[in-house]
């Protein structure tokens, strides 16, 4: 008998013909060898209902042979793994009906039957439970809530209510407040909801709804929480609020009369409400809407910020980004018309990018882009930067995304949104302010660490590759753990195969660990100038 090992698994022991045979009543053959299981790095979602049934998605730091098969253990209860590629596949979760509240199991990739000790990642998943009792539509700081109780709630980043009213359903998203308290954010829609019966229900892993919903009536005339005490509190700081900003008005007006004794045109900076015509919304932030709008004959976009939304950050930030904007002429810079105020709103009147955000145009798989366009909207990004860095001082924009890519009704790509953007005086380097959003922002910002505007070009990486995929970076990695990967594990988003290799080596020096060792923009202008002019067309992934 010749024994050859175990090849991949497979027993390759032979039996060949031999002379001189002794026979023996008895003998013993030993296997020795070692298998390495993948790691598991991510789950989504990581939290999902005890009755089972949901899709889990896994992704591992290693490759998962299609070849072999896998099993996820949640806890001691085996499901089987369905491959996907070489780093994803996914899980049926199993039905935990014995649970009163959620718990916290972890999760275990393994090839079935393999009776060893072996190492492998152990990732916390959480199964629960909940039940809902009760819901009111309220006033939770200035804002109109839903106020849900019941029983099981936990925090996860993808909290969702959704909202039925006869035919219409909207999606708005869930603040964890306690275990038996969470709140929906109606804020935006509460004018839809008025006179009217709704039917509640929760989707606490943005995946999966309860199963339990209630329904319960609004109307005209909601109730206040508020006591008298309450509202006299309310009245009070209005008061003061309302103080403030006539004081803030006052400050403006002192400058304008400055400006005006300098010769220098208003006609570019203050606008005149009664002179701005709002027509549809055309998006929804934090301290207020951007609305399409007609402004002396041409149409624009106005963000408009409530009086109600002003304290002392909102007026600092909204002064800082106007201050700003209004000395920035760049062909791939959003240009800022003008701002004004009046009782009710302060305004900012920009130009209208008919075709939206990048993000959005990226996300419509039903908008063709050949990759020349692409390259070109890249460029004008690029060009856009260059010049913000090329200013004395240069202006760090510090939140460069695709969603702050506007596109005109020409395909033209203009930076926008200068609210956390700042100067940057002679070279120095910014000490350890964290901003910006997260998947975009680099490892120095993460790590805490001073850092300069080449923290814009990493960013424009992440962009570069967003044009390249039309997919949202780290989607499957939960949001609490993409820092810890940057700057720890100097993750970056994985680079198809079969890529044109002088653009993957430009958008990879660009996301470079070391600021150091990543271009300028102005290379990158002149780089990515030379691809178009190659009139290249690379196979496109999407």
């Amino acid at each position: 008998m010749k024994g050859n090992s175990v090849i991949n698994g497979l027993n390759s022991i032979q039996l060949i013909e031999l002379n001189n045979i002794l026979c023996i009543h008895l003998f013993k053959v030993t296997f020795h060898f070692k298998t390495t299981l993948p790691e598991i790095i991510s789950l989504f979602p990581s939290s999902a209902p005890i009755t089972g049934g949901s899709l889990i998605k896994i992704t591992t730091q290693s490759n998962v042979e299609s070849s072999r098969k896998f099993s996820c253990y949640f806890d001691i209860i085996e499901v089987p793994f369905q491959h996907i590629d070489d780093t994803h596949g996914c899980c049926i979760l199993p039905n935990i009906t014995t649970l009163n509240n959620w718990i916290n199991i972890n999760v275990i990739l393994e090839r079935p039957g393999l009776n060893l000790s072996v190492t492998n990642s152990f990732v916390k998943f959480s199964f629960y439970n909940i039940t809902l009792t009760s819901a009111e539509l309220i006033t939770f700081t200035q804002s109109q809530v839903i106020l849900v109780k019941g029983n099981g709630f936990l925090s996860t980043n993808n909290a969702k209510c959704k909202i039925k009213k006869n035919q219409e359903e909207f999606i708005v998203n869930a603040l964890y407040e306690e275990e038996t308290k969470l709140f929906c954010d109606v804020d935006n829609i509460v004018s839809k909801l008025f006179n009217s019966t709704i039917n509640l229900g929760i989707i606490l892993n943005g995946q999966d709804e309860s199963p339990q919903h209630l329904s319960f009536f609004i109307p005209i005339e909601y109730p206040s929480n508020t006591s008298l005490t309450h509202r006299l509190i309310i009245v009070v700081t209005s008061t003061l609020i309302i103080g403030i900003f006539v004081l803030v008005l006052i400050f403006v007006i002192l400058c304008i009369i400055k400006t005006k004794k300098k010769n220098i045109s208003l006609t570019e900076d203050f606008i005149n409400p009664n002179e701005v015509v709002c027509d549809i919304i055309l998006g929804k932030g934090t301290f207020g809407n951007v609305w399409r709008a007609t402004w002396r004959g041409q149409s624009v976009a106005v963000k408009l910020i409530p009086t109600r939304m002003v304290i002392d950050n909102t007026i600092l930030q909204f002064t800082k980004e106007v201050q700003l904007m209004k000395h920035l002429r760049h062909p791939c810079v959003l240009q800022l018309f003008g701002s004004g105020t009046d009782m009710n709103y302060i305004l900012i009147v920009m130009e209208l990018m008919e075709r939206g955000s990048v993000r959005s145009i990226l996300a419509d798989k039903s908008i063709y882009l050949t990759w020349k366009r692409r390259l070109k909207m890249l460029h004008d990004a690029a060009s856009g930067m260059y010049y913000l860095h090329s200013k004395i001082p240069p202006i760090i924009h510090r939140d460069l995304k695709s969603s702050n890519l506007l596109v005109d009704s020409l395909w033209r790509v203009k930076v926008s949104d200068f609210g956390l953007s700042i100067s940057l005086n002679n070279n120095e380097t910014i000490k350890t302010t964290v901003c910006g959003t997260l998947s975009w922002i680099a490892p120095e910002i993460l790590a805490r660490k001073p850092y300069c505007q080449k923290v814009d070009v990493y960013s424009f990486g992440i962009i570069m590759w967003e044009f390249l995929t039309r997919d949202i970076p780290y989607k499957n990695i939960p949001l609490k753990s993409i820092s810890d990967y940057v700057v720890n594990a100097h993750l970056r988003p994985k680079i198809p195969e079969n890529v044109d290799l002088m653009y993957s080596s430009l958008m990879a020096r660009c996301w470079n660990e070391q600021p150091s060792n990543r271009p300028d923009f102005k290379e990158v202008v002149n780089v990515l100038a030379s691809f178009i002019t190659s009139n290249q067309e690379i196979a496109l992934i999407n």
